[in-house]
């Protein structure tokens, strides 16, 4: 059975047989697969952002050429098991208590906005000026961007 693979305004119809060439891993991590144990990847534009909870970092890669762009500074909260989310040139990763705000194309450390509360394992979404993510404990938090940012 064929199915639907999205990327924002984009969307492929994917069937085993007919147009999957191939699946390589040009990243060279391991990826568990789901947010359970961290790694979701982020593919905009023809770049992957991927959060790593072993090194606390997130790595951009040329999706086409696997070539490293850039690796983020440390960041020392994190548990990194949640999709960012790409906005306004910016990479928005949830970090533990905190939301880390990256610049998507240094990888520099932009912003960092403590939350008071454990960010769940889901990606933030962005709805108006707000970005909205769940904890760990049940609590949905709703930030104004212009705080985050």
């Amino acid at each position: 059975m064929p199915f639907a693979l999205a990327s924002f305004s984009n969307l492929c119809l994917v069937t085993p047989s007919s147009n999957l060439d191939t699946i390589k891993n040009i990243t060279r991590y391991g990826h568990p697969g789901d947010d359970n144990n961290g790694f979701s990847q982020l593919v905009y534009n023809g770049i992957i952002y991927v959060p790593s909870h072993i090194n606390r970092t997130v790595a951009a890669f040329n999706l086409s050429t696997g070539k490293l762009i850039w690796v983020s500074p440390k960041l020392y909260h994190a548990s990194l098991a949640d999709q960012p989310v790409y906005y306004d040139d910016y990479i928005i990763v949830p970090d533990f208590d905190h939301i880390a705000v990256l610049n998507a194309t240094t990888g520099q450390l932009a912003n960092k906005y403590y939350v008071g509360v454990d960010l769940g394992k889901d990606q933030p979404v962005i709805v108006g000026n707000d970005l909205i993510d769940s904890s760990i404990f049940g609590y949905i938090i709703a930030v104004p961007l212009c705080l985050v940012l």
